[in-house]
């Protein structure tokens, strides 16, 4: 059941009292004092803004994609909304924004990481690179849309004295390529060196906690051992002691 479920969609709301914390906090705490005072929102703008501040969490989701230019976007060309007279001016790019929110769910798939344990504090370093790796994954995919549909060379003309020499150089995009895909196999080598790091971790408190509760059973069985040694002498005392009475009463 969601935290907005008892009110109705057009209900207002004091928006320093609205059901979901983040929306709450937001307004209480990061705006002059008395800017929001008497200010209410409706059930569907506070789930937009709640929604927006998760995505804000995570970067790439609300500043990754690229704006829409219509036309004048350099991958126009490319563009299936473009062709179909689709195309959001002004707005997020959706295709972009479609994948960033693929490539982190597929990211965090591969680590066997939820979206909502994405977001705790306790995964904040593996937030960090899976948002990284998004944004170089969305960077390859730009530089590979540019590399088809320009040279993968370019060429320059110096003037020298009074002659013009013509040079051939790698495409900026290609080097720019070449950099994005090698920062993307750090980032991917970090992100399984952490996991790695923290399985050992894990396997080293799960080995010390098992040591502790071995120790502890053998503490346990040898208090145990004790008492009955204890019961044991006792019987005997009272067993011999008893005899000892018999013997004098006799």
């Amino acid at each position: 059941m969601s935290d907005t479920d008892n009110f109705d969609d057009c209900q207002l709301i004091p928006i320093k009292e609205f059901p979901i914390e983040a929306v709450r906090k937001l307004a209480k705490n990061y705006f002059p004092v008395g800017f929001f005072d008497d200010y209410k929102i409706t059930k569907k703008q506070g789930e937009e803004l709640a929604k927006f501040l998760t995505k804000a969490k995570r970067g790439v989701q609300v500043y990754g994609a690229l704006l829409c230019a219509g036309p004048k976007c350099r991958y126009a060309s490319k563009c299936k909304l473009q062709k179909w007279g689709k195309a959001p001016l002004g707005a997020d790019c959706p295709i972009e924004l479609m994948l960033i929110d693929m490539w982190i769910a597929d990211y965090c798939e591969a680590l066997d990481i939820s979206l909502h344990e994405l977001d705790l504090p306790s995964n904040k370093l593996d937030r960090t690179l899976i948002v990284d790796l998004v944004l170089c994954d969305i960077k390859i995919m730009r530089l590979e849309a540019e590399l088809s549909l320009h040279s993968f060379e370019m060429t320059k003309y110096i003037k020298s004295g009074r002659d013009v020499v013509e040079t051939v150089e790698p495409s900026i995009a290609l080097s720019a390529l070449e950099k994005a895909h090698s920062r993307k196999d750090k980032l991917l080598k970090q992100l399984m060196g952490t996991r790695e790091a923290r399985a050992k971790a894990q396997a080293e408190a799960s080995k010390s906690m098992k040591d502790v509760a071995q120790y502890m059973s053998d503490l346990v069985a040898k208090a145990e051992k004790a008492q009955k040694s204890i019961e044991i002498d006792n019987a005997e005392y009272t067993e011999v002691d008893s005899e000892d009475i018999l013997i004098a009463g006799g």
